[in-house]
């Protein structure tokens, strides 16, 4: 199967412990998170993009609103449309390890103790809220999956 938007996307959701997505969005240097209760992340908001990580060479699926400057402003806004929650600001987030960060960030709202486990998507989701709701976090530009891990679920 061709690795593009919809068959990585595809083979994602297939395959994720939960489908509960929070989705975040770096905009006016503010931090928000947009709760998807079931999958419904639009595939525009989706790109493949070649892996900055050495180990994962390849393509990867990521979150990521298209375009640069003001269009990607403005797909950030129709996003955040959905029900954007302010968490904080870019200081927040920090310059390393941003994507867990935003976990954190993520966690703290739900007023739960967040634990960076590296469990894969299929074992879990990345945040548990109060109610034992598993959620799985990304913030923009955040890898969803690789094009190894794509080949691999399929068997």
């Amino acid at each position: 199967m061709e690795f593009n938007v919809k068959n990585a996307f595809d083979v994602y959701c297939k395959n994720a412990y939960t489908n509960r997505l929070a989705c975040g969005v770096i905009f006016d240097k503010k931090v928000y998170v947009v709760l998807l209760e079931d999958g419904e992340l639009d595939e525009r908001f989706l790109k493949i993009d070649q892996s900055s990580d050495a180990e994962h060479r390849g393509q990867v699926l990521r979150f990521a609103f298209q375009g640069k400057g003001s269009k990607a402003n403005m797909e950030r806004k129709i996003f955040m449309r959905k029900g954007a929650i302010e968490l904080g600001t870019v200081e927040d987030l920090g310059n390393k390890n941003r994507g867990d960060r935003f976990e954190e960030m993520v966690a703290k709202w739900f007023g739960v103790q967040w634990e960076n486990d590296r469990a894969p998507f299929w074992e879990r989701g990345d945040v548990v809220d109060k109610l034992g709701r598993h959620w799985l976090v990304k913030l923009e530009t955040g890898t969803f999956l690789t094009e190894k891990t794509f080949n691999d679920l399929q068997g």
